[in-house]
């Protein structure tokens, strides 16, 4: 329960203030009124009290019969109050804590103890006594409850209130926002003292402007809304090819001040994220069913843990993408760019799809989409994912992923209608390795006896190059899609109907790196 007293005295004529409840008193004199440090750190003491505990305050205070004064000092340290109270003439007769009042004003109790115990042993050697277990209320010793010293500063805090805080004790968005005014109301005068030294036909730019604030350096560039955009893009570019995270990026733009700030970045990609969302929609797919464990002796093609980890918390979960969507969005690019152009017509797309193994638990599958209109195919941005799912490479998973962007193929080979009402022809193609071709086609197996995708060849033929001195080396693509389509179960090797029916048997083609292989 808080405890109630009264307050006798004539602050600020006389800094002595009295003070008396039906259970104690004390008698302050008060040295140095102190100040609220800002309310980022500012301290309490505990309930009922909750008193505000202030910075750079000294007092000595008196109390007891025997009118005992001591001296109580508060000082922050490292944002954080730090109690001192000396009591005695001697420099080593003092107590420190960084505790509590209380906790600093106990330890005092102790102290002086020990030195009253040890002056009267010192008299009489045969002196037997124990150390008293006193207690003291912190709170009265150092006259935090003081009420008239507690408006004092206050009254001090709103006449300093417009004063401007010193920059390490503000946050890092006021930090920014103080840094960028400045560097606004700075800008006018040294325009105009451009006038002064420098002719009107000279062109005369501000670039940038450096300075130091706490040893801390600043840099703030004067560009272009357009140059601060492309240069964020370009950062965002380089981060994703190379897999920064943000808080990497976070702790080289705290070295590298001519980086921008890393909420600055992360706006910006969300931005970025949103007109994608907005234009490409992500869809999930659901394949818990489909869900098979992975032959463990497989060669494990991704190691990293955290990938691993991601991946295997997915398993039986998939998204994709719609190719008219990306088209809608890619084809005035390309138009820009000077990769397409309303002349040609057509435009030739290659499916494409594989799967790796990450770690020894599951399978990572992706079926991504190129343009082959004069488009440098061997970069990784000129590929577009349109199917991803944790999971095995089979017909049945992806009968049911690729379910969407089979109906939209078949869509497509009637033509697409771009934004500008323009219709072009479409020729699809599919290239991967032998196993996804051969899964996409039905095969039972990949390395089954009638193993080849475009005609009926049997593995016994294999080496054979004559017969009745007749070369065998010319084949050609016997079989065709509609046959396959309606006769799969009694060609040898086919198991299940084709996936990409759309697709003519002559545009299926193996990946040219595994074909070497």
């Amino acid at each position: 329960m808080k405890e109630i007293g009264e307050e006798n005295s004539n602050y600020s004529m006389d800094h002595t203030i009295k003070w008396k409840s039906p259970r104690r008193s004390f008698q302050y004199y008060i040295v140095k009124e102190g100040i609220y440090p800002p309310k980022s750190y500012l301290a309490y003491t505990r309930m009922p009290g909750h008193y505000p505990i202030p910075d750079n305050y000294v007092v000595e205070t008196t109390y007891g019969k025997n009118e005992k004064t001591v001296t109580c000092f508060i000082n922050y340290h490292d944002k954080k109050p730090q109690y001192k109270i000396k009591f005695g003439l001697h420099e080593n007769e003092y107590i420190c804590s960084n505790l509590s009042p209380t906790a600093a004003a106990n330890a005092y109790l102790k102290a002086y103890h020990e030195k009253v115990m040890r002056e009267e042993k010192a008299k009489d050697p045969n002196l037997q006594q124990r150390l008293p277990d006193s207690r003291m209320n912190g709170i009265y010793l150092f006259g935090l409850q003081l009420i008239q010293i507690k408006l004092v500063r206050e009254n001090s805090m709103k006449k300093h209130k417009n004063v401007i805080k010193p920059f390490g004790d503000i946050t890092r968005q006021m930090q920014f926002t103080r840094n960028k005014n400045f560097s606004m109301n700075i800008l006018p005068g040294i325009e105009s003292q451009i006038k002064q030294y420098f002719a009107a036909e000279d062109k005369v730019t501000i670039n940038e402007l450096v300075f130091t604030v706490n040893k801390s350096k600043v840099r703030i560039m004067y560009q272009p809304k357009e140059d601060e955009v492309n240069q964020q893009m370009a950062i965002i570019q380089a981060m994703d090819y190379n897999r920064i995270s943000r808080s990497s990026y976070r702790a080289l733009a705290a070295i590298c001040q001519d980086l921008p700030r890393e909420w600055i970045i992360f706006e910006r990609l969300n931005q970025i994220n949103q007109i994608m969302s907005m234009n490409i929609l992500i869809h999930l797919v659901e394949l818990q069913q489909f869900k098979e464990k992975l032959n463990t002796s497989l060669e494990i093609h991704i190691m990293d843990p955290d990938i691993i980890n991601g991946v295997e918390s997915t398993i039986g979960k998939g998204a994709r993408r719609s190719i008219k969507d990306i088209l809608r969005f890619l084809i005035p690019s390309m138009i820009n760019k000077g990769i397409l152009n309303y002349s040609e017509q057509t435009l030739h797309i290659r499916i494409s799809g594989d799967g790796r193994n990450v770690g020894q638990k599951v399978k990572h599958v992706m079926v991504t989409f190129t343009v082959l209109n004069k488009m440098n195919i061997f970069k990784s941005n000129s590929h577009f994912a349109l199917l991803i799912y944790s999971g095995v490479e089979n017909y049945n998973t992806l009968n049911v992923a690729l379910a969407p962007l089979i109906a939209e193929l078949y869509n497509l080979k009637t033509g697409f209608i771009d934004e500008n009402g323009y219709k072009w022809k479409i020729k699809l193609y599919i290239s991967a390795d032998w196993k996804f071709l051969s899964i996409c086609l039905g095969y039972k197996l990949a390395n089954s006896a009638n193993f080849c995708l475009w005609c009926s060849i049997d593995k016994s033929q294999n080496g054979i190059l004559e017969i009745n001195n007749q070369r065998q080396d010319n084949w050609v693509i016997s079989k065709n899609m509609e046959e396959i389509k309606q006769y799969y179960q009694s060609i040898p090797g086919h198991k299940h109907p084709p996936l990409f029916l759309m697709i003519p048997i002559c545009n299926w083609i193996v990946d040219e790196l595994h074909l070497m292989l």
